[in-house]
């Protein structure tokens, strides 16, 4: 059986400029679609500039359905990532569900963290250190005579 493509796109997070921010990528294997995993804008731009293609991808039911070649095209210095031919300057994956990535495991880490930190900062008081003085070596200032010069009219 011939592979869609290189990488499969089934969901996408646009930034604030409807630039993809991240998307989640699968690989088609024999033994089917793979769960996918977090890849972002960069990777993807990279992956295509390369020589590797994308299409979207749609799930129904128990299976996978074929969406959309992604397509790059540069306006300017900048990349766009789209589904059709339209010269804009915004991604478009079409109707993909557009999803919040979030890192489960990162996110419960920070914030033991910062828990801990606010726990540290309410319960150590502050120690105030005495400034040390370092005295001033004071100079004589050596004067010079100013030498006069006539106005030009």
């Amino acid at each position: 059986m011939k592979k869609w493509a290189d990488f499969l796109i089934s969901e996408v997070t646009y930034d604030l400029d409807h630039k993809i921010s991240i998307i989640k990528r699968h690989s088609e294997t024999e033994s089917g679609i793979t769960p996918g995993i977090e890849i972002d804008r960069l990777n993807i731009s990279s992956d295509i500039q390369s020589g590797f293609s994308y299409v979207t991808i749609y799930k129904s039911g128990s299976t996978w359905k074929l969406g959309n070649k992604l397509n790059s095209f540069r306006i300017g210095g900048d990349y766009f990532l789209r589904i059709d031919k339209n010269i804009a300057k915004l991604d478009y994956l079409g109707d993909l569900p557009e999803v919040e990535f979030i890192d489960d495991e990162i996110d419960s880490a920070l914030e033991e963290k910062l828990n801990k930190l606010s726990t540290q900062l309410e319960t150590k008081p502050v120690q105030e250190k005495p400034v040390q003085e370092k005295p001033v070596q004071e100079k004589p200032v050596q004067e010079k005579p100013v030498q006069e010069k006539p106005v030009q009219e």
